[in-house]
């Protein structure tokens, strides 16, 4: 927000001239949720489709005094610009998902382990060298070398769930609770984007329950302990 909209946090989003905001992402699911936290009515907003990266001008030229959005691009303001509210002060949900086809899964059913074996590894290097998590993402996302170095910090890498957490019922990143972790935030962005008329309809919960499927997850982590104590057992 600019320091002249008056905005302290969203309660205050009413008193935005123009917000920056992506259509069909957990931006718009984000403001849609700030909206209904401060008790506005999202149709009273003056929003405008644009993209994170692009929050940086928009402020500069004066076309948006207020956005949401993620990082790092919240790293990249100009002068003048702050962020006031993080997600988890209006119950923002914005989930990470790596996701496959089944049929895709039936043809080639060894590539979700060798995906999480990717991870496994690239957790393990960058925990011993964080600046190769740093430079992929100068590099990925271009971005200064001091942003890449502070978004590192402060929402990269050691911040992401573990495969243990992504297995527990009462983990906030569970794919195993029905009616929590993934399944409910993919819930409520689905109802967020229904109300906004972004989508047609909000998923079903069984329909969310079918597309999330922590049995590679549970198979992967299983063969790595039984490659462990084979290992010990030499």
């Amino acid at each position: 927000m600019t320091e002249s909209s008056g905005i302290t946090s969203f309660k205050d989003i009413a008193k935005a001239k123009k917000i920056g905001s992506t259509a069909g992402t957990c931006s718009q699911v984000s403001l849609k949720l700030m909206a209904k936290k401060a008790n506005v009515s999202y149709d009273k907003l003056n929003v405008v489709n644009i993209a994170p990266p692009i929050f940086a001008s928009a402020f500069t030229g004066g076309g948006i005094d207020a956005a949401v959005g993620w990082a790092p691009w919240t790293m990249t303001l100009p002068p003048g610009v702050k962020v006031v509210s993080w997600d988890s002060e209006y119950g923002g949900v914005c989930p990470s998902i790596n996701g496959l086809r089944p049929e895709y899964i039936a043809k080639y059913p060894s590539v979700p382990q060798r995906l999480f074996a990717v991870q496994a590894e690239a957790r393990e290097a960058i925990a011993k060298n964080p600046q190769l998590a740093i430079d992929a993402l100068q590099r990925s996302l271009q971005i200064s070398p001091a942003v890449a170095k502070e978004f590192y910090e402060k929402h990269c890498c050691s911040r992401m769930p573990t495969f243990e957490q992504q297995l527990d019922p009462n983990s906030p990143w569970s794919l195993v609770n029905p009616a929590g972790g993934l399944a409910a935030q993919a819930l409520l962005a689905s109802q967020m984007l229904h109300e906004l008329g972004t989508i047609p309809a909000p998923l079903k919960p069984e329909m969310i329950a079918e597309a999330i499927d922590p049995a590679p997850l549970r198979k992967f982590l299983s063969e790595q302990k039984t490659g462990e104590r084979k290992t010990g057992e030499r």
